[in-house]
């Protein structure tokens, strides 16, 4: 996925630590990556969930 939006990513980010500092756009930006993840760890265990037991409902 090599796509234009990386670098406008990064110019965000960077524009983000000039305005706020490093210490607000650190906290916000774990947070994040924090929700980001456990929404990927969700998923990913509804589809192995559904995959093992296609007869029942995921929980």
């Amino acid at each position: 996925m090599n796509s234009p939006l990386i670098p406008f990513t990064l110019i965000v980010l960077a524009l983000l630590l000039a305005a706020f500092g490093p210490a607000r756009v650190g906290a916000a930006g774990a947070a994040l990556a924090r929700h980001v993840r456990e929404a990927l760890a969700h998923f990913q265990r509804g589809r192995r969930n559904q995959l093992r037991e296609p007869g029942k409902r995921p929980r």
